[in-house]
């Protein structure tokens, strides 16, 4: 938050659907997060990595339901168009000179909320030396046990999709990783395994981030395990196994790719299991 939220200004509704906000500083954050849940029509939404994402991920994942974002919150403005007005809402800058918010066509109507922007968009491509407000990755066994914590559900009693739904919201929070491809993975994977203990049907989701030595070249990776193990039933153990990888900054969607994980027939089956154990650890490989 620091350097890019400054004082309040405006949330926008445009053409049916079509929702503009211009952020500020955290004062008033009330505000501005009935705001957001105003725009959200309800339905899940799909924040930003960063400022956004670490301000109102939490909450807004605490108050609306899980599931394929209906709405995902965009920047646009001057070399930003904003396009497919009907399922954004659109993170917009503030004119220096008159205070207005940037408009495109379309927009009507001012509710006034927020003030100033920077632009989070070039911000989030000069790399983890220009952004010294994401975490270190020494933090993310911590930050990883407080979004299970938000689930408002004790880590013994805690059940598939909402392991699932913070270890997305995870997911989303960046942290301070090298400027290189590949740096900033998550991965889901599924099967019957035997990891140093007995035998078991294991759902593992796992954040990958790559640590470069003092020439900036490949040294290892260290991997935060969020690890549901199930015992042996039967129609688990049918499901065989499966993996996919998702990496920031690859030119997909984070959102997407947990829509699609999601969306399998085998997490139908799995979900309607409860995991007999929970573990969050680190590995360095």
């Amino acid at each position: 938050m620091r350097g890019v939220f400054a004082p309040v200004h405006t949330l926008s509704f445009g053409a049916p659907g079509a929702i503009v906000i211009a952020p500020g500083d955290v004062r008033g954050a009330v505000l501005r997060l009935a705001y957001l849940l105003a725009a959200s029509g309800g339905k899940p939404v799909a924040l930003p990595d960063g400022l956004m994402t670490d301000l109102f991920g939490r909450l807004l994942d605490a108050v609306l339901p899980s599931g394929t974002p209906a709405k995902a919150v965009v920047p646009a403005g001057p070399g930003l168009p904003a396009k497919n007005p009907d399922d954004r809402v659109f993170l917009v800058p503030q004119n220096p000179r008159t205070g207005e918010p940037w408009r495109a066509p379309g927009i009507r109507q001012i509710i006034h909320c927020f003030r100033r922007y920077s632009d989070l968009n070039s911000e989030k491509k000069k790399g983890s030396n220009a952004m010294p407000s994401r975490p270190s990755t020494d933090e993310a066994v911590r930050l990883l046990e407080a979004d299970l914590r938000t689930e408002r559900q004790p880590r013994a009693g805690l059940d598939t999709e909402h392991a699932w739904r913070a270890f997305t919201r995870f997911g989303r929070r960046r942290f301070d990783t090298p400027n290189t491809p590949d740096a900033d993975g998550l991965l889901f994977q599924y099967g019957t395994y035997s990891f140093g203990g007995p035998t078991a049907f294991t759902v593992e989701l796992a954040r990958q981030f790559e640590v470069v030595d003092r020439d900036g070249d490949h040294d290892h990776y260290v991997q935060i395990f969020c690890e549901l193990k199930y015992g042996l039933p039967s129609a688990l153990q049918a499901l065989g196994s499966y993996s996919s990888w998702f990496f920031h900054d690859s030119g997909t969607d984070l959102d997407h790719w947990a829509g699609e994980v999601s969306s399998r027939a085998a997490w139908a089956t799995i979900r309607a299991f409860k995991p007999v154990s929970v573990r969050v650890f680190e590995e360095s490989v």
